[in-house]
């Protein structure tokens, strides 16, 4: 059957079969011209599979680019619009979630993980690839990028009080190894998926200045995956009510807050009252 196909293939056709397959597989169709134009297009097929792979990645986890990250690039627009003065931002724990350079100009992003072949440091090093994440970004300037390869919790080169706002989702008690990085009168933006939140909410450096209302995990069918279920809360007598113990009715401590987040939070021992909205984040703000 292959032989029958072969024949009927005119020259030119059978030639670019091979050069494709060549092309695939990495090699050159010409032995005699090492680094000839066979060769260079190698490597562009190299450099194209890396390119899918790296936002496959992203895409896997958070949506086609930064800006359809739904729920978490609209709760950054919220954050951005009440709070217009931050531009550079602090992400410990992040993984490859850089929707924050979606709407802040200014981000350093920190994680110790590296992953199979170091995929971690390729994917924040490929120009090609955060240029399309975030090419819809919502500022005019050049976006401004960092990748430290730390733990969070180690020395990872940044100076002290140097940054607007920190973010913390889901990546261990990032308020109290990182809150020296902030600024006075800066933000902290995080969830309490480990209690991070909870724990913040005992700090008296810090004061719960709003929450940002809306589901972690909307109905992609419904308006809420776009964004809309989502509210920006400051009133004082709501605020003061999300820390508070479900069996109890007065605030989490700090010996509370530290025992949830040995543990996931259906395993909670100390679960909190259940405001009649989920929320996605809460503000706080440095004293």
């Amino acid at each position: 059957m292959r032989r029958s196909l072969g024949r009927r293939l005119t020259k030119a056709a059978a030639t670019m079969v091979k050069t494709r397959k060549r092309c695939y597989e990495g090699g050159s169709t010409d032995a005699k011209t090492p680094g000839g134009g066979e060769i260079r297009r190698a490597k562009s097929c190299k450099t194209d599979k890396m390119l899918s792979t790296l936002l496959d990645m992203f895409q896997k986890q958070y949506g086609s680019d930064a800006k359809n990250d739904y729920p978490f690039a609209q709760a950054f627009k919220l954050c951005s619009h009440n709070l217009p003065n931050i531009q550079r931002v602090l992400y410990p724990g992040c993984y490859i979630h850089v929707t924050p350079s979606f709407v802040f100009p200014e981000v350093v992003y920190v994680d110790s993980y590296k992953g199979k072949s170091n995929i971690m440091q390729k994917f924040f090093q490929n120009e090609n690839v955060l240029d399309q994440l975030v090419e819809q970004r919502c500022y005019s300037q050049p976006k401004q990028i960092t990748y430290r390869q730390s733990d969070y919790r180690s020395d990872f080169g940044e100076e002290l009080e140097s940054v607007d706002m920190l973010l913390s989702f889901s990546a261990g008690s990032i308020s109290s190894q990182c809150l020296k990085y902030v600024k006075r009168e800066g933000i902290l933006f995080a969830d309490d998926e480990h209690a991070d939140a909870s724990i913040a909410s005992t700090n008296p450096e810090l004061r719960l200045i709003a929450a940002v209302q809306g589901s972690r995990w909307p109905n992609k069918t419904s308006s809420a995956a776009n964004g809309d279920n989502l509210k920006w809360v400051t009133d004082v007598k709501q605020l003061k009510d999300l820390f508070k113990v479900k069996k109890t009715k007065k605030p989490i401590t700090l010996e509370q807050a530290l025992e949830n987040s040995k543990v996931g939070r259906s395993k909670w021992p100390y679960p909190l009252f259940e405001s009649n909205s989920p929320v996605l984040a809460y503000v706080f703000r440095k004293l």
